[in-house]
């Protein structure tokens, strides 16, 4: 991971509380569209520097979509395992520490690893503020969907197809085993997956109906009563051979260290910051093609994003499948031997961050178009009886902004 000082955020706090035992971070990546937005995470070893760095990423991933939000990141350093009376009091402590940065509308949480909907209520009651979590969109899906578009638009421009292409998932939790149930269902095989109690692998194939049922009874511990296929450690899945791997727990799980123990043709991150872009170089000079979790998990902002539009899920959906595949198209095109498709994203990101800042300090004068008029009239009139006149100009705007 980058150090804190090359990141240079623009805000980072630090906070403490003796009385509940509360240490935590809040980073704030940029603060040049006056919104950021990023997860809380919590963890047993999370560090400030591997906040920064997921906050930087998430304004990667708003300039891929190009969308002028800023990026954010938060950290609470305990095991989510512990008791759940004692989460609950880690949770009212942080929020009545952020409150004022929350009210202010400088920073909007959302769950992250370790910080479910019921944690991020109680973050947000510590705040002062009622939460209501969105029952409509479902982000693990939608950042599962992108992974997986972003496999299928891969695999057709190699002139491959997902039936019958081998897929390891690292960390089986709520998008790991919605990511497996579309590639199964796609046709190709899971042949490994792995939670916090350790990794299971079959060449052969896993029964992900069978791996869902016992996640339901067993948790994390379902490697343990899977009846076939090989047990060992969670950080080992990734060195296994397969097709596709697909990482999703920890940053940098992909590093100088087990390089060159990667077996895997094509890498496609669930999980931020799988790798650090020194060894995204590395990977395409050994000719594993790997797209940046920028990318490729971009789905669950996405999806917040076009729902608060006033999108409801179904429309969601098909916007993702058709424009998201549309845009991860477009980039493949310009990718070739000598240039990576994470180097061609990151072109595109710069373009589009560079154009956010000139936007805010230069005044508006330029006349809006149709299709943009179209896109306010319709967050404005959503729900109203006339609010349908607007929702096609509204579409036709976000598809040229957002997926062009």
């Amino acid at each position: 991971m980058e150090s804190l000082a090359k990141l240079k955020p623009d805000f980072y706090k630090e906070f403490k509380d003796k009385n509940s035992g509360l240490s935590a971070f809040v980073v704030i990546d940029r603060c040049v569209n006056g919104f950021a937005t990023g997860g809380i995470r919590m963890a047993g070893e999370v560090t400030l520097e591997e906040i920064a760095n997921l906050a930087h990423e998430m304004t990667m991933k708003f300039a891929f979509l190009n969308i002028k939000k800023d990026g954010a990141k938060a950290g609470i350093v305990a095991h989510p395992k512990m008791d759940r009376e004692k989460k609950k009091e880690l949770c009212l402590a942080f929020g009545r520490e952020i409150r004022g940065l929350i009210k202010e509308g400088k920073y909007s949480p959302g769950e992250d690893l370790g910080i479910n909907s019921e944690d991020l209520s109680n973050i947000f009651l510590g705040a002062g503020i009622n939460y209501l979590a969105s029952k409509e969109i479902d982000s693990g899906y939608f950042t599962a969907l992108t992974v997986f578009l972003t496999a299928e638009e891969l695999l057709k421009h190699k002139g491959e197809m997902l039936k019958g292409l081998s897929v390891t998932i690292e960390g089986f939790g709520k998008v790991g085993e919605k990511a497996a149930k579309l590639f199964s269902n796609a046709g190709s095989k899971i042949i490994g997956i792995s939670t916090l109690s350790g990794g299971l692998f079959d060449p052969n194939g896993l029964d992900i109906q069978r791996l869902c049922s016992l996640k339901k009874e067993y948790g994390d511990s379902l490697v343990n009563f899977y009846p076939k296929g090989e047990r060992g450690a969670t950080k080992d899945l990734i060195l296994q051979k397969t097709d596709l791997l697909i990482p999703g727990a920890r940053a940098d799980c992909i590093n100088l260290e087990n390089i060159n123990q990667i077996q895997a043709r094509i890498i496609i991150p669930i999980s931020n910051i799988a790798a650090t872009e020194a060894v995204e170089h590395r990977l395409f000079e050994k000719g594993i093609t790997y797209i940046p979790g920028f990318v490729s998990n971009c789905g669950g902002i996405l999806s917040y994003f076009l729902n608060e539009g006033g999108f409801d899920k179904g429309e969601v959906e098909k916007m993702i499948r058709e424009g998201f595949s549309f845009k991860i198209k477009k980039i493949l095109k310009e990718t070739n031997r000598q240039k990576a498709f994470s180097e061609v994203a990151r072109r595109l990101i710069a373009a589009n961050l560079g154009n956010m800042s000139r936007e805010n300090k230069l005044p508006r004068v330029k006349k809006a178009g149709v299709k943009r008029l179209g896109w306010f009239a319709h967050r404005k009139l959503k729900g109203t009886p006339i609010g349908f006149i607007f929702r096609p100009f509204a579409r036709q705007y976000l598809r040229t902004k957002i997926f062009s």
